[in-house]
């Protein structure tokens, strides 16, 4: 272990009592670290890569059900804005986007892998069931894109959760961790949509004094603090009411 995660890990160590074991604030803090510090398919920089401007999503539909998917994808993309308070909306046509969702099939996934985040993604594909990637300036997501192969993702039950996690990780929680439990950012997790502790990883990102470009070292030593304020400020229960009042979740249920 680098000596920058030995000492973010060393600053968070107060105690507390929590009813799961991630609502600890060190256990939180580290399981943030893990997800946002980190691309899940790249060797960039450990740092903080957040959104800084308004967020254009165009859909590329390259199979049918065209319908379904912009209902699941614009339900998604309300909550994230409700819980980040950042600015998403849909758009018409692909120049005014900054972050691409293709719909695809699995015979032309490796295509529309390449041209969306490089060819150099279409090596992680194997034993992936959907994909993304984004690009950053100092930390700034300047653009993003997620390809999901429609009948792939169905013959794994994945449809939903590959809409969840890939837009999700498109606003800067990047990295899939075994750290991350229950979450959409755990393979070994059964949860196809966002939990509490993701939507408090999403708040805590969203923060204003968590700035685009911090690494593990500034971090570690802001971090505490900002977790104990929102704590303070329910953010517990904050986050369980954000995913309970998920709109894909009633959808589900019905």
């Amino acid at each position: 272990m680098s000596a920058r995660w030995l000492l973010l890990f060393a600053l968070l160590s107060w105690p507390a009592v929590a009813s799961e074991r991630w609502q600890q604030p060190q256990r939180l803090a580290q399981i943030f670290a893990a997800v946002a510090l980190t691309v899940e398919h790249g060797d960039g920089p450990a740092q903080i890569r957040k959104w800084q401007q308004p967020v254009r999503v165009w859909i590329d539909h390259r199979v049918g059900d065209r319908v379904l998917h912009e209902r699941l994808t614009d339900m998604h993309l309300r909550h994230l804005g409700a819980i980040t308070g950042l600015d998403i909306a849909r758009v018409g046509v692909r120049e005014r986007a900054n972050l691409v969702l293709v719909f695809t099939r699995a015979d032309r996934w490796a295509e529309d892998l390449a041209r969306e985040l490089g060819p150099g993604a279409v090596r992680y594909m194997h034993g992936a069931v959907c994909m993304g990637g984004l690009h950053s300036q100092k930390g700034v997501i300047r653009s993003a894109a997620a390809v999901i192969p429609v009948d792939q993702a169905r013959m794994h039950g994945k449809l939903v959760a590959c809409i969840v996690e890939e837009l999700t990780q498109a606003l800067g929680l990047a990295n899939d961790s075994e750290l991350a439990y229950p979450s959409v950012f755990n393979d070994l997790s059964p949860d196809d949509l966002l939990t509490d502790l993701d939507c408090s990883l999403l708040r805590i990102l969203y923060d204003p004094r968590v700035a685009p470009g911090l690494n593990a070292d500034a971090l570690g030593h802001l971090l505490p603090d900002i977790i104990d304020d929102l704590r303070r400020q329910d953010l517990y229960r904050r986050a369980l009411s954000d995913a309970r009042h998920s709109e894909l979740r009633g959808l589900l249920a019905q």
